[in-house]
């Protein structure tokens, strides 16, 4: 069974997704981690990384060789050629190319093969932007997290501050303002409810109590 969890920046899908998978002994599917992981692949080949030098050949040649292993347990781990790099994929940088990377559809195709394979085998919970549109438009369960543009702020400027960055609320709604607006503006699988979704605002709610809103439906269903 696949259950998706789609939703804009800082609407605390991630922390919601491992918390609803472990909590039903599922397989834990983290995109956005898989997209920094082809980040830090580009980056760590090349100092600078320009989305029109590469096609998929050329991907394909730079990927081979390359020993990735995702690793579903405390919150999603990935580690390159036996090396967790987890600590790295969130750094500034690479959540920049990221981000960049992320509106090309040579970039999506390869990590939604990537989705499709770690979920074919399991029982999985996967979180993102288009998983329930693009990558498994066929889930038996959708999910729409969102929460109020300050809110979601406030919890991004959080977590980078755990990170040394540091940002005002003003600065913090404005880049993550930016950030929805490109998620949702960009030409390939753009950021959307989709129609079969129960939608969750979880402005006022604790990841726990989210969880417990999503299981609820699961089992009455």
């Amino acid at each position: 069974m696949i259950i998706t969890i789609d939703g804009p920046t800082a609407s605390g899908k991630s922390t919601v997704g491992a918390l609803l998978a472990q909590r039903l002994g599922y397989y834990y599917i983290n995109s956005g981690l898989l997209f920094r992981a082809l980040a830090y692949l580009l980056a760590a080949r090349h100092h600078a990384v320009q989305s029109q030098d590469y096609d998929r050949d050329s991907l394909n040649e730079l990927i081979q060789g390359c020993t990735y292993d995702y690793h579903p347990t405390d919150g999603a781990r990935i580690s390159y050629d036996s090396v967790d790099i987890t600590p790295f994929l969130k750094e500034k940088t690479i959540d920049t190319i990221s981000s960049k990377l992320s509106t090309h559809l040579i970039f999506r195709d390869i990590v939604l093969e990537w989705q499709r394979r770690l979920a074919h085998t399991h029982n999985s919970v996967v979180d993102g932007r288009d998983t329930g549109t693009a990558v498994f438009p066929d889930a038996q369960y959708k999910f729409f997290l969102t929460a109020e543009l300050p809110v979601r702020a406030a919890r991004w400027a959080k977590d980078q501050l755990k990170r040394g960055n540091r940002y005002s609320q003003s600065e913090a709604e404005r880049l993550v303002n930016e950030r929805d607006k490109r998620d949702k503006e960009r030409v390939h699988s753009p950021l959307r409810m989709p129609d079969d979704a129960i939608m969750i605002n979880s402005s006022t709610l604790s990841s726990d109590q989210v969880v417990d809103m999503m299981v609820n439906i699961i089992e009455k269903k």
